[in-house]
């Protein structure tokens, strides 16, 4: 948007008060509300109608100084029906907030920690945002510094409820303090967990409420991710979903845990209690020694799980015997370790071809080869078909095909132009090095992924280097129709950093390697 203003403004000798209003709200979007007052505020009719549109969703940012809202007529006031502000702000906008008679909904973002939304009435908004950061300060939510962390000891904690929170997102939550969110949010509706962790020394009240409601459940989304950390059992997220289960409609788990899970227990005991869920889905990994993968694939085969209601579940043992169980479509953004061998995808509804079978947003695809075989056209075409995120990086411990030469020597002959991988963008061959590639097989993957851009070459020894561009460059000599691979390639990574080579030697091997993809930026 701001690229097409700017086009715009260039091409034509535009004065602001010329500027449409498409253009004047997209300049908006890019000011807080209250600069953006301060510059428009009071110019003409128009501009105060752009405005009053504007300020409908108010951001009060960190360089805000005072009580900013008091200082605007009630024409500003009387129109805004949500504020974004930041916690430390909150402070000096406690008394002004009360003058917004239209005022609904307000969203506290406390630093990288947490995002909240307060359904509010206008002439108790002050109290309704006291009671939540309370409640984010008994949590240890809050930075330390931001209240005094013993002014809640004396408190009861059956007093310190917010009633106005409906929407919370935390960055990182340890399971007691999420246990004890739940008892003092009665009316959450939605739920987001980005690193939910097994403990929190911190939490000096987390073992003095039971895991109960004493309201009726209206948690309608949850959202429960472990990062990093593992989970010791998967039980303090069945008792959380008990709790809701009454209200709960969406449910969207990706849990690491330190022993494996079954299907049966999930179907049991976390999703088939929740009459009223609609969708729900899942990641979870773990390690296990001497696991049959066949075993967990029928864990899976149930009537219920193969019911159409359900997702379908794909099964995979990554890198290091780990095991990974995923419901279909995957919306993960991490990358996960795959195996190179199709057999080894196990997929408890047996359909590779159904469009729910894919991965919507995994940019960085992993390939782990147990057994060194080499790559087949059946796996390239399962990539081009379930892996559907835009640019996409491909890794792989190994990169040459089956019959490859028959391989190569089709695809020159074949009239068909149309890429089998047509969204990876990188290709990352330092997986296995410049000395295990040659270029017929790097030739083959450039023809299957022709909008391949970018190609890291760092790992590998010179001389394998120079040996793989000097039979790029007879290939190429040999076929003149292959230049345009070659020239597609915009960047292309020949040396790590830190390389204890010689100038003189990348600069050599660089501009060989410029002789050969002659349109790219060379990165030594």
């Amino acid at each position: 948007m701001e690229d097409m203003v700017i086009n715009r403004l260039h091409k034509q000798n535009y004065t602001l008060e010329s500027l449409p209003n498409e253009l004047l709200f997209a300049i908006s979007s890019y000011l807080d509300s209250a600069h953006l007052i301060q510059a428009f505020h009071d110019l003409n009719y128009r501009f105060n109608l752009i405005i009053y549109q504007s300020v409908r969703h108010f951001t009060i940012s960190k360089d805000t100084s005072g009580n900013v809202v008091d200082t605007y007529d009630s024409n500003i006031k009387n129109v805004i029906e949500q504020i974004f502000i930041d916690t430390e702000m909150c402070p000096y906008t406690f008394l002004s907030i009360n003058s917004c008679i239209n005022l609904r909904s307000i969203i506290l973002r406390c630093a990288d920690l947490a995002i909240i939304d307060l359904t509010v009435n206008y002439c108790l908004a002050d109290d309704d945002i006291h009671s939540c950061l309370d409640v984010l300060n008994v949590c240890n939510i809050l930075p330390a510094n931001w209240l005094n962390s013993n002014r809640f000891r004396d408190h009861k904690l059956d007093r310190l409820v917010c009633l106005a929170m409906t929407r919370l997102c935390l960055e990182r939550c340890s399971e007691q303090v999420l246990h004890l969110l739940c008892n003092l949010i009665p009316n959450l509706t939605y739920l987001k967990i980005k690193q939910l962790s097994t403990v929190d020394d911190r939490s000096y009240y987390c073992f003095e409420l039971p895991f109960s409601h004493q309201h009726v459940s209206v948690l309608k989304q949850l959202h429960i991710a472990t990062g990093m950390n593992r989970l010791d059992d998967i039980r303090s997220i069945e008792r959380l979903i008990d709790t809701y289960k009454s209200s709960l409609e969406f449910c969207s788990l990706n849990i690491s845990l330190n022993e494996p899970i079954s299907g049966s227990y999930l179907q049991q005991n976390i999703f088939e209690p929740c009459q009223n869920l609609n969708k729900f889905t899942f990641a979870f990994n773990y390690w296990q020694d001497d696991i049959e993968e066949a075993d967990v694939l029928y864990q899976f085969q149930s009537d219920w799980w193969l019911d159409t209601q359900r997702p379908p579940v794909l099964i995979f043992c990554g890198n290091l015997r780990e095991v990974f169980i995923v419901s279909m479509p995957c919306h993960l953004c991490d990358y996960l370790w795959l195996p190179t061998d199709p057999r080894d995808w196990l997929l408890n509804k047996g359909d590779f071809d159904s469009p729910d079978v894919c991965f919507t947003k995994q940019t960085h695809i992993r390939f782990i080869n147990h057994h060194r075989q080499p790559i087949t056209l059946e796996l390239v075409n399962i990539i081009g078909r379930v892996f559907q995120a835009p640019k996409q990086q491909l890794s792989l411990l190994r990169w040459n095909f089956v019959s490859q030469n028959l391989l190569f020597e089709q695809l020159m002959t074949t009239s068909s132009t149309d890429p089998v991988l047509p969204l990876v963008y990188f290709l990352d061959l330092n997986s296995c090095g410049a000395d295990e590639l040659d270029a017929k097989t790097l030739i083959i993957w450039l023809m299957l992924a022709s909008n391949v851009r970018m190609i890291n070459v760092c790992q590998g020894t010179p001389s394998g280097k120079i040996r793989l561009i000097n039979q790029l460059k007879m290939l190429l000599d040999r076929d003149k129709r292959l230049k345009s691979l070659a020239d597609a390639i915009e960047e292309i990574h020949v040396f790590y950093n830190f390389d204890s080579l010689s100038y003189a030697t990348k600069q050599h091997i660089c501009q060989m390697c410029s002789e050969v993809f002659q349109k790219a930026v060379i990165h030594c």
